[in-house]
């Protein structure tokens, strides 16, 4: 199975025989206790010698058994069982001559299981055929037979079949995928398709995602008519939040069934997601039609027409003419008014208002719209005096709790209901479902479930209508925009006076549909809103585009009265002499949270981490990095305040010739001696170089020619000394390429000719995981508007999101897929981080930068 492989192992046989042992243990403590032999024959004999006895005379029994005609079928295979228990007991404790006795014994007693599972199979008792066609499945696995062949009849992929159905019908999930997968790679068609579906549930079900989604890719290849596997395909991206891949599978589901309910409405939910509200609105009008007491179902036509009447209102303003724009004008009304009609019965019901408050802003809004002011107002009224809310709209004297400190007391209640062992509940499944991975998953999700509510019990409070406009930025096209809670800003073309309109309806504006948002610091922030002119024309303020205000100062020219009057009489106009002075503001990143503001504060303090930082812009012979030093600094911030890094643990090492690098990886060197238990993160930005003889790996230092490979520091090299004295684990992260090229995707030596290499892949030493910004040929860009390396903003970023508890999975994985969607957005060209190890991922995968 391409992509991820066989994993039909044996990896803890003595577990899966102390199940089996169960069964008959009282039978073979027996058998030891009350074995025949005259008085004296044992003494002298160990205990291991004296179950290697029992084992011999059970498999005699046995073999007496299957010769004698008259034996009863469930003596002689409850026989069989209890001789191949007893040797498998004693296989650690054997001598060489035992085990080789043991070995051939239970190799001869293999077919016996397979004819007891075909015995029991015949008699309709499933369960019992499965006990034994499992030992003869898992017999060839035993680490004594470890590169031995064993011979495979027609009927072998029919007993993996029956294994593999049995384990996933009766939960034991983790049997269920080995024989599963086994029956996969035997290639065999008849049952193939159930086993993929099986197998994709059951990897889901033990949360092994990774794995789920390439069985499903697979899966779908092989049987692409699969409704069930293409729907799990569908909720798993969702549930990784790839919402790429869920509609494409969507799409694909659609195509097979295209009348099923459940399909329909996840693609009406798609479009509405993705502002295709013309699209959405016609199936949520079929489910409405079919259903009209579904409340759901109501909200979700009626914000549906809310939004479609607002998007035609903001295309309006394109009309070529007084009849198109006068019809588009009809067309969005039509729209509220059906709004309205949708909305004013949910609103008679307070418990649903209170649960969904999007529906007052939607229903006074369009109310507005329409011309039904007063209706509007009375509503508002109402929601205060009736409405049991948290807040009451426009209540700007009620204190808002901060979100970091309202939401702990509610999570350790969820956790302690989370922790409290039910009733019937068995030692085994408390342990299985208590856990710290468990716990953690139930934290983030909780968070997240926690921000929504305090969102929708508080976003009464921030107040939209105490707005000032602030100064025009005409060379970056934004308003400021003052707030109580904050500045915004709000990209408004310059092109056709559309910027000085914008300020002169300014009174008349109106904010539709606002979102909010919870911020690091625990503050209620808008996150995205419509500012609507009194003409229609509509602007989108959204946190997470990247804007930038910078009003520069320019100065006052001060003229030389002399040149003036020398200068009478001439063509030429005297040129203005400019005084140097500041900008009067620095520039300023809005939208989205920049990594270098809000960065989050840990308590903890890692004294036993280490950082070495080397951050290389200024070179001598080649030009500059864009941001490396910036870099730098960031990322030891990240390390001090987020990490728990302690500032005397940290090196920095900036713009540092080859010399000073060596000096600095000998300090690192030093502290690796003096502590133990020392685990190590290193950070490097700068240019990459490759040796084009031997595709080998390079840093370059400052001083460095990119012709003379010898003054460059092989990268091999680096690894070695990071590990030479064997810290805990070391973890790089390299912001550079390795192909030759500046940032800017052009060949750092002129003299190369424009050949750009494929450097030779390294992956580092011992315990020590390697993120790299690109791979093969491609370049590691910077990120122009955030000011940094592309690769590096994306690591900072995943830093501050989760306050550095991050798994390394999870960064690998996001950073992959954010650079490498935003380097096709910006550069034209991918971008593809990769991460490197010796160890398996199954090792490093949930390490984490914080502890």
């Amino acid at each position: 199975m391409a992509g991820w492989g066989k994993v039909i192992v044996y990896t803890d046989y003595i577990i899966f025989m102390r199940r089996l042992t169960i069964l008959l243990v009282s039978f073979i403590f027996a058998t030891l206790s009350f074995a025949q032999t005259p008085e004296g024959d044992n003494d002298g004999l160990s205990s291991s010698q004296m179950l290697y006895n029992v084992a011999d005379s059970l498999y005699a029994e046995y073999f007496k058994h299957k010769t004698n005609p008259a034996s009863n079928k469930d003596e002689l295979y409850r026989s069989l069982l209890d001789c191949f228990i007893t040797f498998s007991k004693c296989i650690d404790d054997a001598d060489e001559s035992q085990q080789t006795a043991i070995k051939e014994k239970i190799r001869q007693l293999r077919p016996e299981f397979e004819m007891a599972g075909i015995y029991y199979s015949s008699t309709g008792d499933n369960r019992t055929a499965y006990l034994y066609l499992e030992c003869y499945l898992n017999i060839p696995l035993m680490p004594m037979y470890e590169g031995e062949r064993f011979n495979r009849n027609e009927l072998y992929p029919d007993y993996v079949f029956i294994v593999a159905a049995e384990a996933h019908n009766t939960r034991d999930y983790e049997k269920a995928v080995q024989f599963l997968q086994e029956y996969i790679e035997l290639g065999e068609k008849r049952n193939q398709q159930t086993c993929y579906e099986f197998l994709a549930t059951d990897l889901d079900i033990l949360e092994r995602y990774d794995d789920e989604a390439l069985v499903l890719d697979e899966g779908i290849m092989n049987y692409p008519n699969s409704l069930k596997m293409i729907k799990q395909s569908i909720m798993l991206a969702n549930k990784r939040n790839n919402k790429d891949k869920a509609e494409e599978m969507l799409n694909k589901a659609l195509l097979i069934s295209p009348n099923d309910p459940s399909l329909k409405l996840l693609k009406a939910d798609f479009d509405d997601q993705n502002g295709r509200f013309a699209d959405a609105l016609p199936i949520y009008q079929e489910f409405y039609d079919q259903n009209p007491s579904n409340i759901n179902i109501v909200k979700q036509l009626a914000f549906c027409h809310y939004n479609l009447a607002g998007v035609i209102i903001n295309q309006s303003n394109s009309a070529t003419n007084a009849d198109e724009f006068k019809a588009m004008k009809a067309d969005a009304k039509e729209h509220f008014e059906k709004t309205i009609q949708l909305l004013e019965p949910v609103s008679k019901n307070p418990d649903m208002m209170k649960k969904d408050q999007r529906i007052l802003y939607a229903l006074t809004d369009a109310l507005t719209q329409v011309g039904r002011h007063t209706d509007a107002e009375a509503l508002r009224e109402q929601s205060q005096q009736n409405l049991t809310l948290d807040i009451a709209y426009n209540n700007q004297k009620q204190e808002v709790p901060n979100f970091n400190d309202w939401y702990p007391p509610r999570l350790e209640k969820i956790l302690s209901t989370w922790e409290r062992r039910g009733e019937f509940e068995s030692a085994s499944k408390y342990q299985k479902r208590v856990n710290p991975e468990k716990r953690n998953e139930l934290i983030i999700k909780s968070r997240k479930e926690l921000e929504q509510e305090y969102i929708q019990n508080y976003f009464l409070s921030y107040n939209l209508d105490d707005l000032t406009i602030k100064p025009y930025d005409p060379d970056h096209e934004t308003y400021k925009i003052h707030t109580r809670q904050g500045d915004i800003y709000l990209k408004v073309p310059n092109s056709d006076n559309e910027a000085k309109k914008f300020k002169e309806s300014w009174s008349g504006v109106k904010i539709q549909t606002p979102e909010f948002k919870v911020d690091k610091s625990g503050k209620l922030l808008l996150s995205k809103a419509y500012f609507v002119t009194p003409y229609g024309k509509a602007y989108i303020y959204d946190a997470n585009e990247p804007l930038v205000y910078n009003r520069i100062k320019i100065a006052r020219p001060e003229w030389n009265d002399d040149d003036l009057l020398a200068n009478l009489g001439a063509d030429d106009t005297p040129a203005p002499k400019v005084a140097e002075e500041p900008n009067v503001d620095e520039p300023i990143n809005v939208g989205e949270s920049s990594v270098d503001v809000n960065i989050p504060k840990t308590k903890d303090i890692n004294e036993n981490t280490f950082a070495l930082i080397i951050a290389n812009e200024k070179y001598k012979n080649v030009e500059p990095v864009p941001f490396a030093e910036k870099d730098g600094n960031s990322f030891k911030r990240y390390c001090r305040d987020v990490l728990g890094v302690p500032e005397e643990n940290i090196i920095c090492a900036f713009n540092v010739t080859g010399n000073e690098m060596t000096d600095a990886i000998d300090k690192i060197k030093d502290f690796e001696q003096a502590y133990d238990n020392m685990k190590l993160i290193v950070y490097y930005s700068g240019h990459g170089l490759p040796d084009p003889r031997s595709n080998e790996s390079y840093l370059l230092p400052t001083d460095a020619s990119p012709r003379n490979i010898s003054t460059a520091y092989k990268l091999s090299r680096f690894y070695q000394e990071l590990t030479a004295y064997n810290p805990t684990n070391v973890t790089v992260f390299l912001d550079a390429c390795f192909s030759g090229t500046k940032k800017d995707g052009k060949v750092i030596d002129s003299s190369a000719r424009g050949i750009i290499i494929a450097p030779r892949e390294e992956s580092g030493k011992g315990n020590m995981v390697v993120f790299s910004a690109c791979t093969g040929n491609e370049t590691a860009y910077p990120y122009p508007n955030q000011k940094h390396g592309l690769f590096t903003y994306f690591l900072l970023k995943k830093l501050q999101e989760d306050k550095g508890k991050t798994t390394y999975k999870n960064l690998s994985e996001y950073i992959n897929k954010n650079v490498k969607q935003q380097s096709v957005r910006l550069n034209g060209k991918l971008q593809t981080p990769t991460t490197h190890s010796v160890l398996p991922i199954s090792e490093w995968g949930s390490w984490r930068l914080d502890k």
